[in-house]
């Protein structure tokens, strides 16, 4: 997930308003803010501006009008109003036929060292959850003695609409890495709430696409492998229809942890 600064500055200088506002924090924002009664001073007053100059002029310098109004609500709000809370930092790394996806928690996410016996304490726990599926590819069932993978009893070959997931717990404070060799492309997208990664292999592969979605609240990351004739849109459903259920340790999906 590459992030883009919404100005040319550098990110790391501090004294520059609105230097550590992302297009994604922007756009992921869902908290309601109330804007001080500065900032609406102010807006009134450039809105007034606006309304006195004539229309040949606006319409001539619209684009840049909205644009110096846009810039002045990020220089006067405070940068933290846009910091949507966001668990890990996604980065995707590609060399020659390898992909990996690099998932680096947070610093809220990270544990903490526990004082009293120098051990790691986590900030969080992992409630035991049942892994999902609530969109397959018709026909789909589950494999004879193994409820947690899917195929399509139809197909010649049973990989053809195979799904293979893995449960993963982001329990690790360094980067967490999750490679797919002889990869060709990655597909970004977000299913329902959740980042997700669609990374396409070598077409000689039974299943020749990985799937990846994280659920940052919850601290999990599913993985599966998708069979050869499962498309892209199918992919995207798959991955839109995946739900954690919250359940007992008994009837919880095995979850590995990193």
């Amino acid at each position: 997930m590459n992030t883009k600064l919404f100005n040319k500055y550098n990110p790391n200088t501090s004294d520059i308003p609105g230097s550590g506002i992302t297009l994604e924090d922007f756009d992921s924002f869902e908290d309601v803010y109330d804007f001080s009664d500065n900032y609406r001073k102010k807006k009134e007053e450039l809105l007034n501006h606006l309304s006195d100059t004539p229309k040949s002029h606006i319409f001539h310098y619209k684009q840049y009008q909205i644009a110096a109004a846009f810039f002045l609500a990020f220089i006067i709000l405070p940068t933290t109003c846009y910091a949507a809370v966001r668990y890990y930092k996604v980065n995707i790394q590609k060399e020659h036929y390898q992909t990996d996806i690099i998932v680096t928690p947070g610093t809220d996410t990270a544990s903490s060292p526990d004082k009293k016996n120098g051990n790691s304490a986590e900030k969080f726990d992992f409630k035991p959850v049942k892994l999902v599926f609530n969109y397959l590819p018709a026909g789909s069932t589950t494999y004879p003695g193994d409820d947690s993978e899917y195929y399509v009893p139809s197909d010649e070959n049973e990989s053809a609409h195979g799904i293979s997931p893995i449960l993963n717990k982001l329990d690790s404070d360094e980067d967490m890495i999750f490679s797919t060799l002889s990869s060709l492309s990655t597909v970004e997208f977000m299913a329902g709430e959740n980042p997700a990664y669609l990374v396409k292999k070598d077409s000689s592969f039974e299943y020749d696409k990985m799937l990846y979605v994280i659920f940052e609240k919850e601290h999990y990351l599913v993985e599966a492998y998708l069979g050869f004739e499962i498309t892209e849109e199918e992919a995207k459903k798959i991955a839109a229809g995946i739900a954690l259920e919250e359940t007992d340790e008994e009837n919880a999906t095995f979850a590995v942890s990193l």
